[in-house]
């Protein structure tokens, strides 16, 4: 009785392994191939097929968005082969909310590294496809990308990742405080709307100065860039305040990416992760809910100036 349960689990075992096996092969050769039109935008990469470069559809798919607010993040890297090296390329994405409140991939593209000459180039590139109006950013404070921003997007506002702040600030204080200031701080996000919120900051500020001035001075200097998602509104807030979104993005293309480890060449990269976005996408526009609802989408439109500006940008990066 025992050797044949031993036998049937150890031919279970080695038909589980000998299936795992193949999904993996399957997915590796499906990756390498460059002949599977796998990039998502013709206009970052030149190992999309030509015949993705020669669709119309395809062309002006950027160009037909009308977005609300822009969010960009550090990048995600990954090992490539290059002159017979292993180095680590960067990889950018940007996701944009359209003006019905619905979430779409806007472009990715990858270097050698994420300085501002990267991100210039990238953020042109997603301007010449017929991104404009962008009235909000979303980012990290990532020198090289906030001075992309106001060199390509003049005139955006900028909202600097809370998540990412609350970890900068903590990081000055003594661990056995971080708990105490991190509830201080949080009661300033809490306030109904942006005069109130930097009201109760500058008395955040007060409280904090004598036992942590590094906090404090933080604090006090990032205070419209932190608090730049209280002029939008209030149904908004929860999701622009932070880079969540992008953050799951890249956390899935870091999983997928672990399976192959050291990719042949940048194009196999590409190919890869422009793959997941658009699965990504396609999940995105066939859900029944929107990111935002039009009636809190319309708010925005009336806040502007005039009431004529329509196109309005909310990206990911």
């Amino acid at each position: 009785m025992h050797t044949v349960s031993f036998e049937r689990n150890r031919t279970e075992a080695r038909r589980y392994g000998e299936h795992a096996l193949y999904r993996k092969t399957t997915r590796i050769m499906r990756i390498m191939l460059p002949t599977i039109p796998l990039i998502l935008f013709p206009a970052l990469s030149r190992a999309c097929p030509a015949r993705i470069k020669r669709s119309p559809g395809r062309r002006s798919f950027v160009s037909r968005w009308q977005l609300k607010h822009l969010n960009a993040d550090d990048a995600t890297f990954h090992k490539v082969r290059e002159l017979d090296r292993v180095v680590s390329v960067a990889c950018v994405v940007a996701v944009g909310v359209t003006t019905e409140g619905e979430r779409r991939v806007l472009g990715v593209d990858c270097g050698p590294s994420e300085d501002e000459a990267f991100w210039t180039r990238f953020l042109r590139t997603l301007v010449k496809r017929g991104l404009k109006g962008v009235r909000l950013v979303v980012s990290d404070a990532h020198e090289g990308l906030r001075a992309s921003i106001a060199k390509v997007l003049s005139g955006t506002q900028w909202q600097r990742c809370r998540v990412h702040f609350m970890r900068n600030l903590l990081s000055t204080v003594s661990r056995g405080a971080q708990e105490t200031v991190a509830a201080f701080v949080r009661t300033i996000f809490y306030q109904p709307d942006h005069p109130s919120a930097m009201a109760h900051l500058k008395d955040v500020v007060a409280m904090l100065t004598e036992r942590f001035p590094e906090a404090a001075d933080l604090l006090q200097d990032s205070a419209e860039d932190v608090l730049a998602h209280m002029q939008f509104p209030k149904e908004h807030r929860r999701r622009l305040h932070s880079t969540n979104t992008v953050e799951r993005l890249h956390m899935e293309i870091k999983r997928r990416t672990r399976v192959i480890g050291i990719f042949p060449n940048r194009a196999s990269l590409m190919r890869m992760v422009g793959t997941l976005l658009q699965e990504q996408d396609d999940e995105w526009q066939v859900t029944e809910r929107r990111y935002f609802s039009i009636e809190s989408m319309s708010k925005i439109d009336a806040e502007l100036e005039g009431g004529d500006v329509k196109e309005l940008l909310a990206a990911i990066a």
